[in-house]
Order: structure tokens, then sequence, then C-alpha cells
């Protein structure tokens, strides 16, 4: 049974609803007929939205929300000289492309690819209003899309019942994305994968982990790569960097160093680092569980014609979050890597 699927009590865990479909009617909507009218009663308009992709999530944990999206938008715009837009014979068109519309982008960081279906003097003229002008009404537009995503999709994620109660509140904390250094972690972390870090807690009052509440996870995954190329996304920090999408994390190669991944929630040190052997040795625990208690991941690469496998032993896994780390080291490690590096196979 999926953590989704549990009594999600006083908001605990992270519960998730993919809002992509609903971002597209979003900006559908409010980005169609945005206009700038020139001081020679020039105009430059949107007039479709042709296409908004990519993902936007709506989470919550403990009664916090976060909104957690990454999206390329592409849209249309006409322009007239004279000012006659009812005259359609006379619009010059062309497109625009965004493309990315984050939830850790500011204002300066929105890049617009502007374009002329054809290329006139004329053109010119309105694609240089459609670049310096009208592409400033679209920001604010942008600014919006958090609050209205919390606004039109809570319901979904968050239990308002009076006797689930988080954080002492019975309305949800929503986190703000401005800081892109203070959000960075969790948003990576989330974007890693499918269905959040959130492991099952167990008792914390204690330093020691009864040995007989602990269990052994066995996992097997296949790439197309050399196990020389996988040993260092597994290491190498700018690597790493990509595949957890995070520049705020901590990884060396160097055996008897730390490790810190995805905002924190995963802790530990690197025991033995065989590049020859393709062996890697750590102590590893998510910060969930009971304090002081550390697993050892050993994992393991064998190299044969066109792919490698990676065989993985964790030992010391409290039982209670056996299921949850199986699915999380799929979703969090071995899915991001294939799609970031391109090693996984196709259909």
């Amino acid at each position: 049974m999926s953590q989704a699927n549990w009594k999600n009590v006083n908001n605990w865990h992270w519960t998730e609803k993919n809002c992509a479909e609903w971002a597209k009617k979003y900006f559908a909507r409010s980005l169609i007929d945005i206009k700038y009218i020139g001081k020679n009663k020039e105009i430059v308009k949107i007039t479709s939205v042709e296409s908004v992709t990519g993902d936007a999530d709506l989470n919550q944990r403990k009664g916090k929300i976060l909104t957690l999206y990454d999206l390329e938008i592409k849209l249309k715009w006409a322009g007239y000289l004279d000012g006659d837009e009812e005259d359609k014979d006379k619009a010059i068109k062309g497109s625009l492309t965004i493309p990315e519309v984050a939830h850790d982008s500011e204002a300066d960081d929105y890049v617009f690819d502007v374009r002329l279906d054809n290329d006139t003097k004329a053109g010119w003229a309105l694609k240089e209003l459609v670049r310096t002008e009208l592409s400033k009404l679209l920001v604010p537009e942008f600014a919006k899309f958090p609050n209205a995503m919390i606004q039109e999709n809570l319901g979904d994620v968050y239990i308002n019942d009076s006797s689930f109660v988080a954080n002492n509140s019975k309305t949800p904390k929503i986190k703000s994305h401005i800081n892109k250094e203070e959000e960075q972690p969790h948003v990576k972390a989330f974007k890693a994968g499918e269905s959040g870090l959130t492991l099952s807690g167990i008792n914390l009052n204690s330093n020691q982990m009864d040995q007989s509440k602990t269990s052994t996870v066995k996992l097997e995954s296949e790439f197309m790569a050399s196990a020389s190329d996988i040993f260092d996304a597994l290491l190498n920090m700018d690597k790493v960097k990509l595949w957890t999408r995070s520049s705020n994390i901590t990884i060396s190669p160097k055996p008897s160093t730390t490790f810190s991944l995805f905002g924190g929630n995963i802790r530990g040190q690197l025991e033995i680092a065989d590049k020859d052997n393709f062996k890697i040795v750590q102590k590893w625990r998510n910060n969930s569980w009971q304090e002081h208690h550390y697993s050892t991941v050993t994992i393991e690469l064998k190299q044969s014609d066109g792919s490698t496998k990676l065989h993985l032993t964790q030992i010391d896994v409290p039982t209670t979050d056996l299921d949850a780390t199986k699915a999380n080291w799929d979703n969090y490690y071995f899915k991001p890597i294939k799609t970031t590096f391109g090693w996984g196979f196709s259909v």
C-alpha cells in the first residue's frame, strides 16, 4: 500500500496534486489579449496560448503548502503599426516563447524568445516592442500563478477537518518561493521523484534502534551506461547537482566524507568508494528516522555489453519504512539519473 493511501492525520505526510492540466487552462485565460500600446499608437498583443508544458505540482506536508512548477510557455502575438487592430489583414504576426516559468524564477530571470513569422522592416519594429514592452506585462501574471494554484487546488491536498490540526492550526501555512536559496533544496527534492521523501516516523525518544525492528532492502536497476559513468553520477558533485536538480548539496567521492542531499532529508558518510571494482558503501539515513540511527547502503555495479546493472543492498532499515525506502530509491535516485543523462530504456 502506498503512503498516498494512508489516512493523512494532521496533514503530516506529503500529499501532492499534479496541476499541469490546470496550469494550461490558467495561462490560456490569463495571458490572452494582454496588450501594449506604443507612443505612436502601435499595438502588440498576445493572440493565443499555443502550449504550456512541464511540471506543476501543489504539495502539502505538516500543514505547509508548497507550489512547485517549471513550465515552458509558447504564445502567438500580433502587431499593428497604425493601431487599427480591427484590420486583420494588416497584422504582423510572430511567436513568443518563455522557456522557463518556475517557482524559483525572479522577474529578471525570464527569457523571452521573440520571433517573426515573416521577416520585414515593419515587423522588426513591432518585434522589438514585444521584446522590450509586452514581455514586461507578462511577468506580473507569472507572479500571480502560485497563489492562483493554491486557491483553486488546495482542497485536493489539504484535509480541512476540525479533528485534524496541523501545527496547532486549522489552516495551512503557505510557504513563499521568493527566496531561491531558501526554497531550492525542498523544491528539487520534490522534482526529483514522484512520491516525496517522507518516511513514516519512529520513536525519537531513544538513540538505540531495536534490531528486531529493522529490515533489509535489496534492489536492482539497469542503466544504458557504463559502470564508470554511473559511479561518477552517484558521487561527483557536479553530476549529482544535475539529477537532484539542486545546487545545495554536499557530496564527495572521498571516503570518510559526509554527504547531504534533498535539503538535508538524506544524510550520511561515504565509507568505501572503490572505482576499480565499482563498489560504494555508505552510512545512510533519512532525517525522519530515529535520531542517530543509520543504515548501511552497499551499491555494486556490474557492466555487460550495452548496459550496467546496479545492485543495492541496504541493511538496518526501520521495518515501518521498508516499502517507502524501496520506492524512494527508485523515485529519487534511479529514475532521475536515467532521465537526466538519457540512460533509460525505450519501450
